[in-house]
């Protein structure tokens, strides 16, 4: 998920509700509609599953993750991906390879998404 697009439009209802606390003047109906398409863009994004590198699909289809429906195999995956950006040393050398390449948290934490919540594979 894009945190930086949720603040935006947590931030812009939040300031939305300011200007009807302040009773300022304000017309009604286009901040409504405003709202209403900041809270769908919430949605969307909410409901989006991270796009993941082909390397990661490969490492999610040794665990049944595509199903997750085998909760042995998704505490199985998560621990993998512990092990793999803590320590290194993983049996998914192209993974892990790739992690360190794009190395950051921010990926590590997008895994963990994909693993829990499903993912879509790059094209």
């Amino acid at each position: 998920m894009n945190k930086t697009k949720v603040m935006q439009i947590i931030n812009s209802i939040d300031l939305g509700l300011n200007i009807i606390e302040e009773g300022k003047q304000l017309d009604t109906q286009a901040l409504t509609e405003s709202v209403r398409i900041d809270v769908e863009d919430l949605k969307e994004e909410l409901n989006s599953k991270p796009v993941m590198p082909k390397v990661f699909d490969e490492f999610a289809n040794q665990f049944d993750l595509t199903k997750q429906q085998d909760e042995q195999g998704l505490d199985e995956a998560l621990e993998e991906m512990y092990m793999m950006y803590m320590h290194g040393g993983s049996k998914f050398d192209d993974l892990e390879e790739y992690m360190r390449k794009h190395g950051d948290e921010e990926f590590y934490l997008k895994c963990i998404d994909a693993v829990k919540y499903g993912y879509e594979v790059e094209k």
